[in-house]
């Protein structure tokens, strides 16, 4: 069942919008942690549970899947944009990884990864 979701922020005001949790946007179980390109054309996303990485085009009412890595290391939480890449920090084993975009959109497979120790 549909529910308004309000939105609050530096600005004007408070905003709502329709949530439907019976439908997704797009397919990603256990996006933990999600990030909006600079141009706000694209969405990435940290999909846990699978240890991956991926990629969408928006292009609502979808996203259209853009590409999907494995993370690099275990438990993907953070991703970010940068230049022409996607960032990803992994929380079960500290690995930061590169994964560029490609001039077509399309995300490519991890072409860095920078392992760290340290605990919390």
């Amino acid at each position: 069942m549909p529910f308004d979701l309000l939105i609050g922020g530096y600005g004007p005001g408070i905003f709502s919008t329709a949530l439907d949790p019976a439908a997704p946007v797009a397919d990603a179980r256990d996006a933990s942690f999600l990030a909006l390109s600079a141009d706000g054309r694209q969405v990435a996303a940290s999909l846990e549970s699978t240890h991956r990485i991926s990629l969408f085009t928006i292009a609502l009412p979808r996203l259209t899947p853009a590409g999907s890595n494995p993370s690099g290391g275990k438990g993907p939480c953070h991703v970010s944009f940068d230049d022409k890449a996607v960032l990803a920090a992994n929380y079960g084993d500290g690995v930061i990884a590169r994964f560029p975009i490609a001039s077509d959109g399309t995300l490519q497979p991890l072409t860095a990864a920078a392992p760290n120790e340290g605990g919390g």
